[in-house]
């Protein structure tokens, strides 16, 4: 009885570490500025560059706000 809570204590123990680096690897991950730079990147690879002509314009907003609408 003595030897399993040793080693219950011990794996308690050798886990410790490990949850606290997960733990802290998720917070990173979902912190909302990485989240928003994230998505930015993202964005920025499938949304063209804004087009130079006036009468182009509509279109590409057209295209910019379904592109969002699909993300969300």
């Amino acid at each position: 009885m003595e030897k399993l809570t040793f080693e219950k204590e011990k794996f308690k123990q050798e886990t410790k570490p490990k949850t606290a680096e997960l733990e802290n690897k998720q917070r990173a991950e979902n912190d909302e500025t990485k989240l928003l730079k994230r998505y930015g990147d993202a964005l920025a690879q499938v949304i063209s560059t804004q087009p130079e002509e006036t009468t182009d314009l509509p279109a590409y907003f057209l295209a910019v706000e379904c592109t969002v609408l699909i993300w969300l």
